[in-house]
């Protein structure tokens, strides 16, 4: 049975840091520490304090005066967190936390890549992927031969590009489960979208949620709601953050026919995970597809429409349930097909929260930057569009941007079943959006190979860390590390 947020104890960003916690944080930043910083909806501050002995702490209270302690050890320059409640209440706390290590902390795995390497799989894998803080993911929804096109997923640590970790199938695998079709990662958990898998209802579709036991992946609950109808396409995208994740449905069409839908769920303290609730858009249209692509940072999420009427939807926690903030429409072919967000709470500058919408049309694609205001409107900052001589085709068709905002990557993979050389886009926001990088794949037989397909990127001591997939790389797929 669904729990709902009103069951919960949230901290929730709602107010703006005095100058006073603004100058700790600029204190702090530039001193190679970890700093995690809690907005506190009923205080309207930062809580946050020093680096001691390897550990970082950050407090605040939560609404009923429950007090929190998060504990985020610092180790080979990597932000870990364990996302519990150090109360003497039995309550869940679920919390609004951005985790960042500053620019100071974090470093690439340069043992792995130097400036630019290839990892070849199989199975055309590439339709998904995640970069964590210590493991990559990538997701082989067509994988066959023994698994008789039920789909896997490659899991390995980030430090090591040679060998495969694990592969990992899902749970009663039938066929065409498209186990792999999305995957998200936060810390030590693992959430896998199987849009076309058999639970209660026949192809309703269902997310799998792994954790890191002992070194090693271990499925821990499998995520199907009550409610699901055949070809719900649930799992077909997936957005993990700290104690929440929010799953679509593309073709949900309990409103309208295939309006779409997607599903929030939050952890309690012991990791399990339930659903509190199922967003449906204010302004549903047949065969909008809404869920087609998700994104969550904090308690902030927004929905990719990118059917009929092509839109993208913002919804954030108000008063315990999750509430439309926004409509943002762009009237461009296949807006909304990929989304992403941030919000740089301790990158640098005024609060921020930035949306990030791809619209990859075969021959003139976009990605459109947006910057939500104090009332929860949207205002366009930026508009992507490739300058490269190749005229990369279906630029937008993938979107990331690094925790914190400062970098974002757009794919541009080109068009299925030509010769086209798939392509990369990195950016860096300074005052305004500067390409810093457009990349190809190091390998000469790229032709064709889709690069972009899915990316992510993460921030480092020397830049960024893009993870590309490239499925029909060598024949069998491939992803691509880019470093800078």
């Amino acid at each position: 049975m669904a729990r709902t947020l009103s069951l919960l104890l949230v901290c929730l960003a709602l107010a703006v840091p005095s100058m006073a916690d603004r100058d700790l944080l600029e204190e702090n930043r530039f001193h190679g520490r970890c700093i995690r910083a809690i907005h506190a909806a009923d205080h309207g501050h930062y809580v946050s304090t020093g680096h001691a002995s390897g550990i970082d702490m950050a407090a605040t209270i939560c609404r009923g005066d429950v007090d929190c302690q998060h504990i985020a050890p610092c180790e080979s320059g990597d932000c870990m967190q364990l996302h519990r409640c150090e109360s003497n209440t039995n309550a869940v706390c679920a919390l609004y936390v951005p985790v960042h290590c500053t620019e100071d902390v974090v470093s690439a795995p340069q043992s792995a890549v130097q400036s630019s390497s290839v990892l070849s799989l199989a199975n055309k894998a590439g339709s998904s992927v995640a970069l964590g803080d210590r493991f990559f993911f990538v997701g082989a929804p067509k994988a066959d031969s023994a698994y008789d096109k039920t789909g896997l997923v490659y899991a390995a640590h980030i430090s090591s590009n040679e060998a495969i970790l694990q592969e990992l199938v899902g749970d009663q695998p039938g066929k065409k489960d498209n186990f792999g079709a999305a995957v998200a990662t936060f810390g030590t958990t693992l959430m896998v979208g199987a849009p076309g898998a058999d639970t209660s209802i026949k192809k309703g579709g269902k997310v799998e949620v792994f954790t890191m036991v002992r070194n090693a992946w271990e499925r821990t609950q499998v995520l199907a709601p009550a409610g699901l109808a055949q070809n719900d396409d649930f799992g077909a995208s997936v957005a993990l953050g700290n104690g929440v994740a929010i799953v679509g449905a593309p073709r949900d069409s309990s409103i309208k026919v295939k309006a779409g839908a997607a599903y929030v769920y939050a952890a309690d303290r012991e990791g399990q995970w339930y659903l509190i609730d199922k967003l449906q858009v204010s302004r549903p249209k047949e065969k909008g597809r809404c869920g087609m692509s998700v994104a969550i940072s904090g308690l902030t999420a927004v929905v990719g429409c990118s059917g009929k009427k092509e839109r993208a939807f913002v919804f954030a926690l108000r008063d315990g349930t999750f509430t439309e903030l926004t409509q943002i429409k762009q009237g461009a072919n296949n807006f909304g097909q990929a989304v992403a967000i941030a919000s740089n709470e301790l990158a640098y500058g005024p609060l921020r929260t930035a949306v990030l919408i791809g619209a990859p049309d075969q021959k003139d694609g976009r990605a459109f930057m947006y910057e939500l205001q104090s009332d929860g409107q949207a205002e366009r900052t930026e508009k992507f569009k490739p300058k490269s001589d190749a005229n990369p085709n279906r630029f937008g068709a993938s979107v990331a941007l690094s925790p914190g905002g400062r970098y974002s990557v757009i794919g541009a993979p080109g068009e299925s079943g030509t010769s086209d050389i798939g392509r990369v886009f990195a950016y860096e926001r300074q005052r305004e959006w500067e390409l810093v990088l457009e990349a190809v794949a190091p390998d000469v037989s790229a032709e064709g190979d889709q690069l972009g397909t899915a990316v992510d990127i993460r921030a480092t001591s020397s830049g960024f860390l893009i993870m590309a997939s490239a499925p029909k790389a060598l024949n069998d797929g491939a992803v691509t590390f880019i470093s800078s």
